[in-house]
């Protein structure tokens, strides 16, 4: 039971690892490519 509830929380912080990824590689592509997406 403890092993699962590592497990789990491993998998949190390896999501919040890739969203705060995603957000970074994001706002690098809005500062390479200045444009209006609307």
């Amino acid at each position: 039971m403890g092993k699962q509830i590592n497990f789990y929380i491993h998998k949190e912080l390896e999501l919040e690892f890739f969203n705060y990824l995603k957000k970074n590689n994001y706002i690098l592509f809005i500062k390479k490519n200045i444009r209006p997406t609307n």
